[in-house]
């Protein structure tokens, strides 16, 4: 796999409750998807983080 090109970092959006990472897929198709961690509570003064990841959907700003 050291053939293929890494994905760029620099389209993100970082809110109070979530950071959201932006990229594009690359292949037949090209699919825009998102990585979006969302601060799910603060336990023993550790922020807790739910991992979300899918395609991305421009219109409705959402994972699909």
């Amino acid at each position: 796999m050291n053939n293929i090109a890494p994905y760029n970092t620099d389209d993100f959006a970082i809110e109070e409750d979530r950071i959201r990472y932006f990229f594009v897929s690359k292949g037949k198709k090209r699919i825009a998807k998102m990585v979006e961690f969302t601060l799910i509570r603060i336990l023993n003064g550790r922020k807790i983080f739910n991992l979300g990841f899918g395609d991305y959907d421009l219109v409705n700003d959402t994972s699909v």
